[in-house]
């Protein structure tokens, strides 16, 4: 069997050193997406319980509160809130 010349060896070896460089740059950049996607939809779900908040708390004439109003609206818009935002991605 006929050795490969070592210069041929050098490229592949180069060229599966860029390939793993760009492929572990790819698997970050995806990674940091996911990440700000999740970020954006905490941000998005503390905007609807404070709009919930106060939308209940015009309804009885005081302050309901934060607790109140989170498990009031994840009990009742959260699984929809989500879906539809997933759908929207």
């Amino acid at each position: 069997m006929k050795e490969a010349p070592l210069a041929t060896v050098a490229v592949l070896i180069t060229i599966l050193g860029l390939a793993y460089a760009l492929w572990i740059d790819f698997k970050t950049s995806i990674q940091k997406k996911i990440e700000l996607k999740q970020e954006l939809l905490r941000q998005a779900i503390a905007f609807e319980v404070h709009k919930h908040k106060w939308l209940e708390s015009e309804k009885v004439g005081y302050d309901v509160g934060y607790d109140y109003a989170w498990i009031d609206w994840n009990s009742k818009y959260r699984k929809d809130f989500v879906r539809s935002r997933k759908i929207a991605a």
